[in-house]
């Protein structure tokens, strides 16, 4: 899906690029003939309605090149921001796995050792859960967005969240951390419904 933007990107630039030149070369054009009287004022005239021609399609083409290079970094950072809390989720299950294994009690869970899917509470609306829980397919409404959403789901619902890592949670963070943990399965049921 990036590399498809970043085609386009390409083409559109290139597009704006030709565009632009062959409005600079009109522009010459006309006002080498200069503004004659009779039919030659007229011909300059026609010749300066296509160059204007060929500046709206230079501009609305570099507009679509800004739109798509927004859209690909937008794309980027999104797949940063996933990359980063898969990895957090993966180094969590990697340190208790170890803890089992050598039959030591793991430390408690705080509320920073979890990857949140935002920096703070108040970030916690449903786009930026999406922006992190989502690659850019689904966050597109794409065929996995459904199983993506069921997913995290299971990962956040308060009660698969408690019997998962209740036993772990600090005592002095735990009501903040499962208020947050809900915070975070509604926003998922939201991102469901919609």
């Amino acid at each position: 899906m990036a590399a498809r933007r970043a085609q386009h990107a390409r083409e559109a630039r290139e597009a704006a690029a030709a565009a632009a030149a062959a409005a600079a070369a009109a522009a010459a054009a006309a006002g080498g003939h200069g503004g004659g009287v009779g039919a030659g004022g007229g011909g300059a005239g026609g010749g300066g309605e296509g160059a204007a021609e060929r500046q709206q399609r230079a501009d609305a083409a570099f507009a679509q090149l800004r739109r798509e290079e927004e859209a690909a970094s937008r794309a980027a950072a999104r797949a940063e921001k996933r990359a980063t809390y898969i990895a957090r989720w993966v180094a969590l299950g990697s340190e208790a796995e170890a803890a089992a294994a050598a039959a030591g009690a793991p430390p408690p869970l705080r509320s920073a050792d979890l990857p949140w899917p935002c920096g703070e509470m108040a970030e916690l609306t449903p786009d930026v859960v999406a922006m992190h829980v989502l690659d850019d397919e689904a966050a597109e409404g794409g065929p996995g967005r459904r199983r993506a959403l069921q997913a995290e789901l299971r990962r956040w619902h308060p009660d698969k969240f408690v019997a998962r890592w209740g036993a772990r949670l600090c005592p002095a963070e735990r009501e903040a951390i499962l208020a947050r943990v809900t915070a975070v399965s509604q926003c998922l049921t939201q991102l469901m419904a919609g």
